[in-house]
């Protein structure tokens, strides 16, 4: 059952809807038609209790405030280097507002625009016409699909058409938590990769694939944050806090698991299924947020962000996320939830 209700109002003016999908057991996800944002997703742990796994603006506030919301980013998520690509010898220059690289599709990505929603029986239809502003040149017809049901799963669908020759990459940057109120060190984590994309001296993928083993980002066997985190490994984690930021190529194609999470002291567990060339794991540091009544300090969450690879637009390694006029990208997905003793 899908209901929707206001959330709140941004500085500027705009309103903001909620759509609340709740399925048979109580559980229940929350989306914001302000950049088809995860509020909060609501599921079991191994004693029945429902708590939240996300974390989200509160309602009645002004939600494009609050940082950690899981809005969707794009056109094209994270990074392009200097901001510059192109396509059949045209170069495209978009906006930096972070120079010297364009990041997250700038300042009219996704995130800040306020979607059309519709209500389905167990979800949410977003759709939007997306200008092409800082520098895209043209614009896009974006659908962007919510459904959870009694399957324990939230399912995210992307139809994003071309109108143009343009870069089509988004992701949504959903920040969980499966233990709220603790932090996320002793969440055990498994990738069903080996290899990544090192970053260059630019601060991201350079072109080339090398393998986990032996470095703190190998998951292929579970294990927790803090024991990755707890690696003196030369050349990793450089800076005041550790944390990860990584891409993780993911082989094979269509639908396949990319990654397992579990909380040891409510026994939750989060799979995540997709058919996106890989994922960014991302674990932001030195944080202090705010979840309902609850306060949380240090490594308050972390990111399985599915999307290409960062840059490949100017890598021809990677597969590429060029997209030329009237094509579609299709994407998919999964975050399903149970848990274990």
């Amino acid at each position: 059952m899908t209901s929707q209700y206001h959330f709140g109002t941004t500085a500027d003016g705009r309103e903001v809807t909620a759509y609340k999908i709740t399925n048979s057991f109580g559980e229940y996800a929350v989306i914001l038609n302000l950049g088809a944002a995860i509020q909060g997703i609501w599921v079991r742990d191994k004693n029945g209790e429902i708590g939240p796994v996300v974390l989200g603006a509160d309602e009645g506030t002004d939600p494009s405030a609050y940082r950690r919301t899981g809005y969707v980013m794009g056109r094209c998520a994270n990074r392009i280097a200097f901001g510059r690509f192109e396509i059949d010898g045209r170069t495209y220059q978009l906006k930096t507002p972070r120079p010297p690289h364009h990041l997250h599709g700038a300042e009219g990505n996704f995130s800040k625009q306020i979607f059309h929603g519709e209500c389905t029986e167990d979800g949410v239809v977003l759709t939007l016409t997306d200008s092409g502003e800082d520098g895209y040149e043209c614009e896009a017809d974006v659908q962007i699909t919510y459904t959870f049901g009694d399957d324990h799963a939230l399912t995210l669908d992307y139809v994003i058409t071309a109108k143009g020759d343009t870069v089509l990459s988004p992701t949504n940057h959903a920040y969980f938590n499966l233990e709220m109120p603790r932090d996320i060190l002793d969440t055990k984590i498994m990738l069903d990769t080996d290899q990544y994309a090192p970053k260059s001296e630019l601060g991201m993928p350079d072109g080339t694939i090398s393998k986990t083993t032996g470095t703190p980002l190998d998951f292929t066997q579970e294990h927790t944050i803090r024991e990755g985190l707890a690696s003196d490994t030369i050349g990793f984690f450089t800076g005041e806090i550790p944390g990860y930021d990584d891409f993780y190529v993911v082989p094979g194609e269509g639908m396949r698991r990319v990654a397992v999470a579990t909380a040891p002291t409510n026994g939750r567990r989060m799979t995540v299924f997709s058919d996106a060339e890989g994922l960014i794991f991302f674990t932001p540091t030195g944080d202090h947020q705010k979840v309902g009544e609850m306060e949380l300090d240090g490594y308050t969450s972390f990111c399985i962000e599915m999307q290409f690879v960062p840059n490949a637009v100017n890598c021809p390694q990677y597969r590429s996320p060029v997209f030329r006029a009237g094509e579609t990208l299709h994407t998919r997905t999964i975050y399903a939830f149970d848990t274990v003793s």
